[in-house]
């Protein structure tokens, strides 16, 4: 959660599309930032756990941004290199 308040410190958020992922350890995970969620609120407890088909398997009361989702998802699928993705705008 380091990185969304860093992203918020600089002012380079946008409010809306702006989002981080990271890939977990087991390889099979992410963790990504919920939707219309402000970045000085992003907690470990509001990030959700997606399969790398973007199925959400934890803290399914927040949404996901349907479009980072499927970018991050693919990303990762793809490049297994890949560990984590901060996307601005």
């Amino acid at each position: 959660t380091y990185i969304h308040h860093i992203i918020k410190n600089y002012k380079w958020d946008d409010l809306l599309a702006t989002h981080q992922s990271i890939r977990l350890p087991n390889k099979k995970h992410i963790l990504i930032t919920g939707k219309n969620i402000s970045f000085n609120k992003i907690t470990p407890d509001n990030l959700i756990k997606c399969d790398l088909e973007g199925n959400v398997v934890d803290n399914i009361k927040n949404e996901v941004m349907y479009q980072a989702k499927n970018i991050h998802c693919n990303i990762y699928k793809n490049n297994p290199e890949i560990n984590c993705i901060v996307h601005t705008h």
